[in-house]
């Protein structure tokens, strides 16, 4: 993720977050984190990170972690961590809210959770069996927020459920 001119990179085996100046292309700092870091987005102060594994020491399967981190972009520090579905992997801001895509379990269990990044709150969350096929990725645009899905993209309802009128699938 690219701020301005720093780059924030997930360390996934180290558990940092590496802070980047694309400018002078050094390392300003790595930011401690309580887990195996997979996705980030930003509001413009903080960034968000979520923690998909607590440790990847060990053999698989790796014990999940369920956590945001809230990162000072000014300071880089973690100022709060707010707990979410097991395995978060990408998340997105968008409207005001976090939206957090979490799998889990075989078969896979898909879970979207609306988090409030003031208070931390799971403020609404779906679960999906795995008849749905969501990839992680999520995209906003002309402000309506897509995710990926069954081989396309599909866009996201307020109360997080799927609007199958805007599917878009690639195989066609």
């Amino acid at each position: 993720l690219i701020q301005d001119s720093t780059a924030y990179i997930t360390q996934w085996l180290t558990h940092t977050v590496a802070v980047i100046n694309l400018s002078t292309l050094e390392i300003k700092t790595q930011i401690e984190m309580p887990g195996s870091t997979e996705g980030m987005t930003t509001d413009g102060a903080y960034l968000y990170v979520t923690v998909k594994y607590l440790d990847t020491t060990g053999g698989w399967p790796y014990p999940a972690g369920n956590t945001i981190e809230k990162i000072n972009i000014t300071t880089n520090l973690a100022e709060d961590s707010f707990q979410v579905s097991d395995n978060p992997e990408l998340l997105i801001y968008h409207d005001g809210f976090l939206f957090v895509g979490s799998q889990s379990g075989w078969p896979v269990i898909h879970n979207i959770d609306k988090v409030n990044p003031v208070t931390g709150e799971i403020i609404l969350q779906k679960i999906y069996d795995s008849e749905i096929q969501f990839g992680i990725d999520w995209a906003v645009h002309n402000d309506i927020l897509y995710r990926a899905y069954n081989n396309g993209i599909v866009s996201i309802n307020e109360d997080l459920t799927i609007n199958e009128s805007n599917y878009i699938n690639f195989e066609q």
